[in-house]
């Protein structure tokens, strides 16, 4: 074998170069340990339906299916392919008339370990709330974790939240889009928040609606570097006395008809709102059930 096939400089053109071809990908894994490294690399770096279509990526794709599935087979060499893991996404799907659900399986997943991970997706409905639980996801909290999106999930909790802020420094986009069997306080949330100044979005308009606060509200306005929020209700007075928010561009939320023409002085930047016209909670001031 020629001496430049084990340099990993080389090796990588080599790899990368040819991965638009079918197959080529996975014959690169069997020339020698260098190669192997790169086409795992590539064919690993995403794992999960819908993260990127083949079309785009020029290669195959895995998912959590095929992790699991070499797991159960090889624990050692499942565990090399989650060390390369940067995307990981779980899903549901239709294959035919079977019902196809990722995270089912997640329990089958905790003897791994994925330091690369930066991006976690659970995008799942209220089937899969009861398996999407606090607990589980601290799972995938790593210290490289930039970006936790989570449609569905249950019994988060005020360690739940300090965990993650612990785990998770480098988190920036925190989705957390429905909540449900949650024990979290206004003091753990308002903790979790305290610490983490580094988000740059927060969409959390349907997981807290019952410790959402004018308190919550005003340590959020002040995260320097947040350019997009979800946010329950904003109530006319707090848009009175708004100093922050200097970087939002986006806001998603529930407002009321006066509440709404004071944004365009509060929010000089805002570029992007999205209204929620949901009925507000009986503890809502009347004059927010107001819409036109």
């Amino acid at each position: 074998m020629h001496h430049l096939f084990v340099v990993p400089e080389i090796v990588a053109v080599i790899v990368k170069s040819g991965s638009l071809c079918k197959g080529y990908l996975y014959t690169c894994r069997l020339v020698n340990r260098v190669f192997f490294q790169e086409s795992a690399r590539l064919l690993w770096y995403a794992c999960g339906r819908g993260v990127w279509t083949p079309s785009e990526t020029g290669h195959a794709l895995a998912n959590v299916e095929h992790l699991i599935s070499v797991s159960r087979k090889e624990p050692q060499r499942a565990q090399v392919y989650a060390n390369f893991i940067c995307i990981l996404q779980f899903s549901e799907w239709f294959e035919g008339n079977e019902y196809r659900n990722e995270f089912e399986w997640h329990h089958e997943l905790l003897s791994l370990q994925f330091p690369q991970l930066q991006t976690v997706y659970f995008v799942v409905g209220d089937s899969t709330t009861r398996f999407i639980t606090g607990q589980a996801l601290l799972h995938y909290a790593q210290p490289t974790v930039g970006d936790l999106y989570v449609t569905m999930c249950s019994q988060l909790s005020d360690v739940f939240l300090d965990t993650l802020s612990s785990k998770c420094p480098r988190l920036m986009h925190l989705y957390l889009l429905s909540c449900t069997d949650n024990t979290v306080t206004g003091e753990g949330l308002v903790r979790f928040l305290s610490r983490s100044r580094q988000l740059r979005a927060l969409l959390i308009q349907h997981a807290f609606d019952d410790l959402w606060s004018e308190e919550v509200f005003r340590i959020i306005e002040q995260l320097p570097n947040l350019h997009r929020v979800g946010l329950p209700f904003i109530e006319e007075s707090w848009l009175e006395e708004v100093t922050g928010f200097q970087a939002l561009t986006s806001l998603d939320t529930s407002i009321s008809n006066r509440g709404l023409a004071l944004l365009a002085a509060s929010l000089p930047y805002l570029l992007e709102l999205q209204l929620d016209f949901k009925s507000p909670p009986p503890r809502f001031p009347w004059w927010l059930a107001s819409r036109d």
